[in-house]
C-alpha cells in the first residue's frame, strides 16, 4: 500500500493562517458597518468552516491519498471516498494563476469521489518526498506499471536441486551424474531396399 501525505508542518501553519483570518474576520465584523462587517463576517464563517478541515490531515498525519494496484482510498476533508482503479478516467495536473504567473499546482485524479468529479491534492502542502505535483503523478503511473508487469510475469517453478538437473549450459558441456546424449543416427543417402544400405 503506498501513501501519500501533506507535509504536517505545511499543514499546521495553514492552520494557524485560517485562525489569523478568523480573528481579523470577526474584528473587522465587530469594529465596521455595512458591507465593511458583512465582509469581516464572511471571511471569519468561511475559514471557520475550513478550519476543521486544516485539523483533520494535522491529526491523521497528513494522510491524503492511500492506493495499491487494484484500489485508490482519497481522503478528502469531508470524508473518505475508495475507488477501483477501473473507476478512475485519467489524471491532470492544473495550475492556478494570477496575473498569469502560477501560484499553485493541482493534482487531480478524475473520478466520482466527490460532486466535483475528481479528487483534488495541491501541492503547496504536499510532504517534501511527494513534491511536485508532476513528480506524485510519475510516482502513480509508476507504480502502476510496476505492478501489472509484475503480474503479467509468469512465476517459474522452483527447479529441484540435483546433479541430474544443471544448467542446459552446463548439461551441453557434461556433468557429473549424467549418462553421455548419444550421438544422433548418422543418416545416408540411398533409396528403399538392399540398394539403399
Amino acid at each position: 500500500m503506498q501513501i501519500v501525505r501533506y507535509s504536517r508542518s505545511r499543514v499546521a501553519m495553514a492552520c494557524v493562517l485560517m485562525i489569523g483570518f478568523i480573528f481579523l474576520g470577526v474584528l473587522a465584523g465587530s469594529a465596521f458597518h455595512g458591507k465593511a462587517s458583512f465582509a469581516g463576517w464572511l471571511i471569519a464563517g468561511c475559514f471557520v468552516i475550513c478550519l476543521p478541515m486544516g485539523a483533520r490531515y494535522l491529526l491523521d498525519g497528513g494522510k491524503i491519498l492511500e492506493y495499491d494496484r487494484n484500489f485508490v482510498t482519497y481522503h478528502g476533508v469531508l470524508g473518505s471516498t475508495r475507488l477501483r482503479w477501473e473507476e478512475v478516467h485519467g489524471f491532470e495536473v492544473e495550475k492556478q494563476t494570477y496575473n498569469w504567473i502560477a501560484t499553485n499546482t493541482f493534482l487531480k485524479i478524475k473520478g466520482p469521489f466527490s460532486f466535483l468529479g475528481y479528487a483534488s491534492i495541491t501541492q503547496r502542502l504536499l510532504a517534501r518526498e511527494h513534491r511536485s505535483a508532476e513528480h506524485l503523478l510519475d510516482e502513480i503511473v509508476d507504480y502502476m506499471e510496476g505492478a501489472e508487469q509484475h503480474q503479467e510475469v509468469p512465476q517459474q517453478p522452483a527447479r529441484p536441486q540435483g546433479f541430474g538437473n544443471a544448467a542446459p549450459a552446463a548439461r551441453s558441456q557434461g556433468v557429473i551424474g549424467e549418462a553421455p546424449m548419444p550421438a544422433a543416427p548418422q543418416m545416408r543417402g540411398g533409396g528403399f531396399g538392399r540398394k539403399g544400405l
